[in-house]
């Protein structure tokens, strides 16, 4: 993968996805990473695993709060200065259809589901530019954001709008952000 001394942004990271990428990214030889969940308790956890063989900084965070993402980002450009990649895999499924969906179910799966990668693509986006370097970022989906099963309709909406805001990504900023 090339992955040298890269410094990757994981979301989700306590556990699932998240942490099997972030094991993925230790194993490739990434430079730091940066691994963010709101689960203390698996983020320390998973933090000090790959702490062993280089470096990690631990956010723990609500990705629902608005203010989490510019957080993380700080917390990454603090400790290693600069923010080469993201893996956006932190999601929640809480079930909700037309029936029994509310308005608080919509708003926090948004909130963290499609809100919060898109304010953490922006803060890597922002530091790449400012450092006239390119990077990746990755969001993990669901084949929910296509066609979502009844009870699931929130969380494929959610989805849905995160794979909009994935191919818009690709489009304003492929080729490379310099």
């Amino acid at each position: 993968l090339g992955l040298g001394r890269q410094v990757v942004i994981v979301t989700g990271a306590a556990s699932g996805i998240g942490a099997a990428i972030a094991r993925m990214l230790s194993g490739e030889g990434v430079g730091g990473l940066v691994l963010t969940d709101r689960d203390a308790t698996g983020l320390q956890r998973i933090g000090q695993e790959l702490g062993v063989a280089l470096p990690v900084e631990t956010v723990v965070a609500d990705l629902s709060d608005s203010l989490a993402p510019s957080a993380i980002a700080l917390a990454a450009t603090t400790r290693f200065g600069r923010i080469d990649g993201m893996v956006n895999a932190a999601g929640l499924t809480t079930r909700g259809s037309f029936e029994t969906g509310t308005a608080e179910i919509w708003d926090s799966r948004f909130a963290v589901n499609a809100r919060a990668g898109f304010l953490l693509m922006q803060a890597a986006i922002a530091d790449m530019r400012q450092r006239g370097a390119g990077g990746a970022i990755v969001n993990i989906l669901s084949m929910n954001a296509h066609c979502g099963i009844p009870e699931l309709a929130i969380y494929a909406s959610s989805k849905g709008a995160m794979l909009t805001l994935t191919k818009n990504v690709s489009m304003e900023h492929d080729p490379p952000l310099l």
